[in-house]
């Protein structure tokens, strides 16, 4: 959620604002971190890929954009 919040952050300053085309790219690029990390468990001893992360990840980039706009809603 919170990698999210900050992309968004980063991305309304530098765009002059937030348009659901930016909140989809923070949710994508959010995610792929979160894919590449589970990845890389399975080359760490007693750990593996679990689709049940993944899914938790995906669900905290949406809350994540959720959150922060309606944080931005209350300003």
């Amino acid at each position: 959620m919170v990698l999210t919040a900050t992309l968004l952050s980063a991305i309304q300053i530098s765009e002059e604002g937030s348009t659901p085309r930016t909140a989809v790219a923070a949710v994508v690029v959010s995610s792929a971190y979160g894919v590449g990390t589970e990845l890389l468990q399975e080359r760490i001893p007693g750990r593996e890929f679990e689709w049940g992360d993944l899914l938790a990840g995906v669900l905290g980039s949406v809350g994540g954009v959720l959150c922060w706009y309606l944080a931005e809603e209350g300003r």
